[in-house]
């Protein structure tokens, strides 16, 4: 078993965070996100099938029933996404509102 992290400074559009060869799977241990920001912003996190783009369909990130995840200025908190899957060419992408003011922290690990 082996484990990875990573650490990403998230643009406005969807960049991926993870992604797994044909035959990988992976398991996310643990997500944050930070806000370094002055404003709350949102993230959104999507599981995305291999040659995909990331959709609505896909977000696997809901803060109360909205389409995204709300950070508040300043703020550190854990994305409601662990033990999510990432296998068969498929990966795990994220945005946020606006580029460079928010970090997503992931560690995940391989899958026998």
């Amino acid at each position: 078993m082996a484990l990875f992290t990573a650490d990403i400074v998230l643009t406005a559009s969807a960049a991926s965070i993870i992604t797994s060869g044909p035959s990988d799977s992976f398991l996310i241990l643990k997500a944050t996100v930070c806000n370094t920001d002055t404003t709350a912003r949102s993230v959104s996190v999507y599981r995305v099938p291999p040659a995909g783009t990331a959709d609505a369909t896909m977000l696997i990130t809901d803060a109360s029933g909205a389409s995204a995840f709300i950070i508040g200025p300043g703020e550190t908190k854990t994305l409601p996404i662990s033990g999510q899957g990432i296998v068969g060419g498929s990966s795990l992408q994220a945005l946020a509102s606006i580029t460079s003011v928010v970090v997503l922290s992931a560690t995940w690990t391989t899958v026998t």
